[in-house]
């Protein structure tokens, strides 16, 4: 995990950075994006599992952890500062498996809402149901669990949740969405 979050610094950034804004892109769309970028990141293997937090690292991120007593609502968060200059925050008291999902969501905001820091000065906290964290959700599900590898599990192991968990380190939960999605979307 990364080191402790200075929550007045991120709480002035909310103050003077725009926040991220939906890109309206269709689901379909963004989970192909997100498996072909995620394939691209592990060079079209088929061994899953993406290490998160060398992912945020090699894109220049940095990861914040934020304890249970300094909770602001801005746990789960991305303030992207520059092209290869973001802070990303995440709860500290929270699973390895969910601690994935939330950086790949927030990755998903880098990658869609700021065009790979292209668009800069932008925040994003994870909280509410709006379309802009449904984007990032189908990012972080289409990043963990490429469309590729995805089918790659459906032609050679037994498609269910289980599988899909163990796979990808995804919670049953997740699997569970992601499987329906790839089904839904007819990958």
């Amino acid at each position: 995990m990364g080191d402790t979050v200075d929550i007045e610094k991120m709480q002035a950034l909310m103050n003077s950075y725009e926040p991220c804004v939906s890109l309206m892109a269709t689901k379909h769309a963004i989970y192909r994006f997100a498996s072909d970028t995620s394939m691209e990141i592990q060079n079209n293997s088929y061994a899953p599992i993406l290490d998160m937090y060398k992912v945020i690292t090699d894109f220049g991120g940095k990861i914040h952890a934020l304890g249970i007593s300094d909770y602001t609502g801005i746990d789960g968060s991305i303030f992207i500062h520059d092209k290869n200059d973001f802070d990303v925050v995440i709860p500290e008291h929270t699973s390895p498996v969910r601690d994935n999902f939330t950086l790949a969501h927030e990755l998903g905001h880098f990658f869609l809402h700021s065009t790979a820091g292209e668009k800069n000065k932008l925040w994003a906290a994870r909280k509410g149901n709006d379309r802009l964290e449904w984007e990032a959700n189908w990012f972080a599900a289409g990043f963990l669990a490429p469309e590729q590898q995805l089918k790659y599990l459906k032609n050679n192991q037994d498609f269910t949740v289980k599988t899909i968990s163990s796979f990808f380190g995804l919670s049953n939960e997740a699997s569970a969405y992601r499987k329906e999605t790839y089904d839904e979307l007819g990958f």
